[in-house]
């Protein structure tokens, strides 16, 4: 009985033998981030970010997913409380994806901090976490984010927030500065209206609009635009710029904008209300392609309502008539603002 006991017990060690130790990997020149790294048959291998040892480091730093200590890999989780606090010139930070805990006050009084990404499987901003990032102006939270705690963001003056839940993450009345701007999804919006914490915040929650671009014809050309980066123009928000682009194809050019404006590469900016644009094609008489209906047109001719004649679209409605050599005659509707 007395060995079968001792056996018992030597499994049970065995199973929850761990260890842990502190390792430190360089970044710069006399400059380290300090890991705390352990082993457990529950977790694995994991890493835990302790700090910086130079805390007047000025620059950016990447925290990667993974170190190596004694050629064995440790998955980076978690940042301790107080790691990179009153870093007054860390400017940005990259986080891997295997993080999933930020303790309170990590961040705190980064002043210098312009950019720092959130990983995709973080589920709460704890206390304190950016309180004083007077430098930080935008910053994207994933949908795996429940939970932003009591001064979260506090003193974060110039801060935009983006939410990409459709779910409202608990918050409290302390978790943003005042002057913070929050965009939720489109298809959120009543939802974070609703959420119980959200109600000190609700005026500070942006309004999207869209741009929507058209072809008057789109055998003739296309158009195509990009704001952010992005080519979804669909939820945009006031001061955002989008590049547009009319292309004509062969055998076709282009003309104007609806608004007139005539050049087919052009910027807009949003203002208070969605944008709506067709591009105008027509007819290129002067390339000389051979195309079956380039070749065969013989007349295109503008009218207004009224019947005036015209060389050019006006503003309003034109009726355009265009004539072939097969005797057809095509008519259409053509409006310019």
């Amino acid at each position: 009985m007395k060995h079968l006991y001792l056996a018992l017990l030597s499994l049970l060690l065995c199973q929850t033998m761990s260890y842990a130790e502190e390792v430190s990997i360089t970044i710069s020149d006399n400059v380290y981030i300090i890991y705390n790294i352990s082993s457990t048959v529950q977790d694995g291998n994991t890493a835990t970010v302790k700090g910086i040892n130079d805390p007047n480091y000025s620059g950016a730093i990447n925290i990667p997913g993974t170190i190596t200590f004694n050629e064995i890999d440790y998955n980076v989780t978690r940042i301790v409380q107080y790691a990179f606090k009153n870093c007054t010139n860390l400017t940005s930070v990259t986080l891997p994806n295997t993080l999933t805990n930020i303790e309170q006050y990590a961040f705190n009084g980064c002043s210098s901090l312009t950019a720092i990404n959130i990983p995709d499987n973080l589920q709460s901003i704890d206390k304190g976490v950016f309180d004083g990032c007077t430098s930080l102006t935008n910053i994207t939270l994933p949908s795996s984010i429940s939970k932003l705690d009591e001064h979260a963001f506090r003193n974060c003056s110039n801060l935009t927030v983006t939410l990409l839940s459709t779910t409202p993450p608990s918050c409290t009345e302390s978790s943003f500065h005042s002057a913070v701007k929050i965009r939720v999804p489109v298809d959120a919006l009543e939802a974070y209206k609703a959420a119980e914490g959200w109600s000190t915040f609700l005026d500070k929650i942006e309004k999207s609009y869209s741009i929507n671009l058209s072809s008057n014809n789109e055998t003739m050309g296309s158009v195509s635009g990009v704001a952010n980066g992005k080519t979804d123009l669909s939820v945009l928000y006031k001061g955002d710029i989008a590049t547009l682009t009319a292309t004509a194809n062969e055998g076709y050019k282009f003309v104007m904008w609806n608004d007139n404006v005539t050049t087919a590469r052009r910027e807009v900016t949003i203002a208070d209300e969605d944008i709506t644009l067709e591009a105008i094609f027509d007819i290129d008489e002067s390339t000389g392609i051979s195309n079956k209906k380039v070749s065969n047109l013989v007349s295109i001719e503008y009218f207004s309502l009224l019947g005036l004649k015209s060389s050019s679209p006006k503003p309003g409605v034109n009726i355009v008539i265009r004539k072939y050599a097969d005797g057809k005659t095509e008519i259409s509707k053509l409006v310019v603002k």
